[in-house]
């Protein structure tokens, strides 16, 4: 009985431990802005009167980013009424070039094309269409013109069509489109016009835009079949190894079909010894390539895929 109520008495104590606390810190969050304005030399309701087959009429706006994030561009047109159904009719050509301030001068700094009159407004109306990446206090140039087919009809006579154009800016989400292009120079950019083909080449990446390692995934279709390929960060200037950076590599299928996924310890990109820094950075998909120097090898640009877009990826 002694034995047993000792027991019970030390059961029901109270237990005590040593111990220290120390604090670590605040974490505070913010959250960006995404915010964009458009500038343009007219004004709005803008009538283009006396519209013929082979006319053509030129306008251009500029989109700024005022906000303290990049932003993917996009634009969209929208028909409102159409009595004779001409948007069928008029051809669309869309360019865009992104400038930066560099020495208080505005610099030309990335461009592609979109459309070379190979489609109608029709084929555009109510579509957003992605334009590029645009950096922060950047300006694109939006460059569009509109050109009446030369076999229109008759029936087209006397008839008039009502469009919006609207734009808008996200926020990056870690996806880029990547397409074969028209790197071919003409008299506006002597270094390559980079029109997008739209044809049976493209492919898609999804990243995490934030990381320890930079962590993708690649889905596409290359021109040529049956061949070695390597998706690369392709840093300016020739032959991108600036430094540059190896993300993976892999042979196409029968059909150029190519699947890609890894982790790369790529440091934040752009690397700032890169061209493009600090604005963005380019992936490529191409054939000739040297994964030990991390360069070009060759130009063959028909062969490639190319950004429609810049991209940020910070380590972390």
């Amino acid at each position: 009985m002694i034995i047993a109520f000792a027991a019970g008495l030390l059961g029901a104590g109270t237990m005590a431990y040593f111990n220290s606390t120390a604090t670590v810190g605040t974490v505070t969050f913010t959250t960006g802005t995404v915010a964009i304005s458009v500038g343009k030399s007219w004004t709005s309701p803008l009538k283009i009167e006396d519209m013929k087959p082979c006319y053509t009429y030129h306008m251009e706006f500029n989109v700024t980013n005022t906000g303290t994030d990049p932003a993917n561009v996009y634009k969209e047109i929208n028909v409102t009424s159409d009595s004779e159904n001409i948007a069928q009719c008029i051809l669309y050509d869309l360019w865009v070039e992104v400038y930066v301030k560099k020495d208080s001068t505005w610099t030309l700094f990335w461009h592609q094309g979109i459309y070379d009159e190979t489609v109608t407004i029709h084929d555009v109306d109510a579509k957003w269409i992605y334009l590029g990446m645009l950096p922060v206090g950047a300006t694109m140039k939006v460059i569009q013109s509109y050109h009446m087919k030369a076999d229109t009809g008759n029936e087209a006579q006397g008839a008039t069509m009502s469009m919006d154009i609207a734009v808008k800016g996200e926020q990056l989400i870690g996806t880029l489109q990547l397409e074969n292009k028209d790197t071919s120079p003409n008299s506006n950019y002597p270094d390559g016009k980079y029109l997008i083909l739209h044809d049976a080449y493209n492919g898609t990446l999804t990243y995490d835009m934030v990381g320890a390692t930079f962590k993708y995934t690649f889905t596409g279709t290359a021109p040529l079949a049956s061949t070695k390929y390597y998706l690369i960060y392709y840093a300016d200037p020739w032959a991108g190894n600036h430094p540059g950076a190896l993300l993976g590599s892999g042979m196409t299928g029968l059909s150029g079909n190519i699947v890609l996924s890894g982790s790369v310890d790529t440091g934040s990109l752009p690397n700032a010894a890169d061209g493009n820094s600090p604005y963005g950075a380019k992936i490529w998909l191409v054939s000739d390539y040297d994964p030990v120097t991390n360069s070009l090898t060759a130009w063959n640009p028909n062969n490639y895929l190319f950004e429609t877009g810049l991209i940020i990826y910070t380590k972390g």
